[in-house]
């Protein structure tokens, strides 16, 4: 197993890690990790897996978010609202700035990762919850060359999201040679998206 915690603590008196882990019945043989140091606030692990002659290397990845707060949550639900005199509010305009951090730290994070998988010596996997649809310009770049597992095996709309609007924002993208198979996704409830699986043959 490969695990990063990157913050621990109580929340209603319950005590929490929160973190992003990889683990493997096959042995490990070489680990590596990004944080908030690196630019990643939510964290990266890089993971080379030995299996049989092979070796797998896995990149599980929780790409930024727009990082709202509840003040840019309020704007935002209520932003249809504004009379067009008030759209240069404080409000208004700290919701964008924030969402313009967010998104240009999320672009300078997938443009690392997809230089690591570029050079990676093995076969990858990207893991990972990109916070971006598959028409946007950031999944297109990172998916550049790859397998996606839902596309390759999937169906239906594949909405990741727990949410009422189908919104596909987890993916499991492949180097041409790990020809993915048998994409479903859970129904389980557990957090805010839906688990994410497939197999894989190595050609």
């Amino acid at each position: 197993q490969h695990i990063k915690f990157l913050s621990e603590g109580k929340s209603h008196g319950v005590y929490h890690q929160y973190g992003i882990a990889t683990f493997s019945k096959h042995k490990i043989i070489n680990t590596s990790m990004l944080d908030k140091d690196d630019g990643f606030p939510n964290g990266a692990l890089i993971t080379d897996i030995k299996i049989n002659l092979d070796t797998i290397r896995i990149i599980n990845v929780h790409f930024n978010s727009y990082r709202l707060s509840k003040e840019n949550y309020h704007t935002l639900k209520f932003i249809k609202n504004v009379e067009k005199d008030s759209l240069e509010s404080n409000d208004f305009f700290n919701l964008i700035e924030t969402a313009k951090r967010g998104i240009s730290t999320r672009w300078t994070e997938i443009k690392k990762i997809k230089s690591i998988s570029n050079k990676s010596p093995y076969p990858v996997i990207i893991s990972c919850d990109l916070n971006e649809a598959p028409n946007t310009y950031g999944y297109k770049h990172l998916s550049k060359d790859l397998n996606d597992a839902f596309l390759e095996s999937g169906f239906g709309l594949g909405s990741t999201m727990v949410s009422p609007y189908p919104l596909r924002i987890d993916y499991l993208l492949s180097s041409p040679n790990l020809q993915p198979y048998n994409f479903e996704k859970g129904e389980d409830e557990i957090s805010d998206h839906y688990p994410i699986w497939a197999d894989y043959q190595l050609n």
